[in-house]
């Protein structure tokens, strides 16, 4: 099965509402998406975020990737996932957004010809995939009581900036509506330094179950200071950097974009797991294509918990998910188990 055509457009989705975490309020999200198809017909949907933070990358820069990359692809079998990935390596190798698409397309192409949900190819079924509820900074503690008290499960992520007092208040009624809530934060970065985390993780009156990238991503160290269960996100992305950081934080948060797509994230959750360290599968507020790419990722790995905010934030999408409690439903349509109409307006071909 071989590589005929590679489509790549820019696609700006508009949420709901304003999504707030760290220093950065996002009222639309600009991505690229990628349609290849093959010799016999098939297709198979990819997705770039490419909105600033945290890749580095804009849609120009995907573009401009893809439009490096197009010939050097064309042509391969979409079972040689593998080699595509090294001719990455070999002529754009950090290029996060815009590798992760392709090798999206790849394993929707993949499924879609063998008729198996990508998990499967992936490595198989490794249990039931839960999600959070995630609670932004922009939610009122009216909007934050409320949703909790809607929510039928007990996991919660609180996005976290200065403001401990409204977070101690959000965690007390968590605490008060649920039994036994598990309740993680994650502050992007905004206590900066390892004295400043220290002084707002002394003045929460709840204890997280782990606290994400309190402080700025380059200060590695800084990290293994902090009397927390610290997750390492901004700080973690590629295979590279996993052996500089592993020693100073406790678990990781893999995104697909951020790794470079399924393969590379393969990658890191085996190597996060040889180091018998625990990993979340992250969100980037991906559309239903990268949100059932994470889910995927999640049935044949074991993350925690798998975050997939993107399908109830952008405006004129399918909701891809349902919860049964924390527990989400199982789905094993072939390939990564979205299509075009999953896009809505937003389909670009």
């Amino acid at each position: 099965m071989e590589i005929t055509d590679i489509d790549y457009e820019p696609v700006n989705f508009e949420l709901r509402k304003e999504f707030k975490f760290g220093d950065f309020c996002l009222s639309k999200l600009e991505y690229v998406l990628v349609r290849i198809e093959t010799r016999d017909g098939l297709m198979g949907l990819g997705e770039a975020p490419a909105y600033w933070d945290p890749n580095g990358e804009t849609q120009e820069s995907v573009i401009g990737a893809l439009d490096l990359m197009e010939d050097k692809i064309k042509g391969s079998k979409v079972s040689q996932i593998n080699k595509v990935n090294q001719k990455w390596d070999r002529s754009c190798r950090e290029a996060y957004s815009a590798r992760c698409a392709v090798d999206l397309a790849l394993y929707d192409l993949l499924g879609k010809k063998l008729d198996v949900p990508a998990y499967k190819i992936l490595g198989g079924e490794n249990g039931r995939v839960k999600m959070p509820e995630t609670i932004p900074l922009n939610f009122s503690l009216e909007d934050a009581e409320k949703k909790v008290r809607e929510t039928d499960g007990n996991l919660f992520k609180m996005k976290a900036d200065s403001d401990i007092e409204r977070l101690n208040k959000i965690a007390t009624c968590m605490t008060e509506a649920k039994k036994n809530p598990k309740i993680a934060l994650d502050a992007n970065q905004t206590w900066r330094n390892p004295v400043n985390a220290i002084r707002k993780i002394s003045g929460l009156n709840f204890e997280p179950e782990w606290i994400e990238q309190p402080i700025r991503s380059s200060d590695v160290k800084g990290l293994s200071k902090l009397d927390s269960v610290i997750m390492a996100d901004e700080s973690f992305y590629s295979v590279q950097n996993f052996r500089r950081i592993k020693d100073s934080v406790d678990m990781f948060n893999i995104k697909l974009a951020k790794s470079g797509g399924l393969s590379k994230a393969a990658q890191l959750a085996r190597m996060i797991e040889s180091e018998n360290k625990r990993y979340i599968t992250g969100s980037m507020l991906e559309s239903p294509i990268g949100s059932m790419a994470a889910y995927q990722f999640s049935k044949a790995f074991r993350p925690v918990w798998m975050e997939a905010s993107g399908c109830s934030l952008i405006k004129g999408v399918n909701r891809k998910f349902d919860l049964q409690g924390e527990n989400l439903t199982k789905n094993d349509k072939p390939g990564l188990g979205v299509s075009s109409e999953d896009l809505g307006r937003y389909y670009p071909f």
